[in-house]
């Protein structure tokens, strides 16, 4: 996961949205943090994100970001 979080702060927009990587079984949230940008990553064993798995992770990377 380390790898999928690395890539995603360095081509992702740091805007809050949930980006699907590998097939859809990982979410990967980018956002500005008070010490720099962040990003918050899940994935799914065998599996797809739903949508509310997508809404789940944007709104736990907009509470981080508070």
């Amino acid at each position: 996961m380390a790898d999928t979080a690395a890539r995603a702060l360095a081509v992702a927009q740091h805007d809050g949205r949930a980006r699907s990587t590998e097939g859809g079984r990982r979410l990967t949230v980018t956002f500005p943090a008070p010490g720099g940008p962040a990003v918050l990553v899940a994935s799914w064993a065998g599996r797809r994100a739903t949508a509310d798995a997508v809404a789940l992770m944007e709104d736990a990377a907009h509470s981080l970001r508070l």
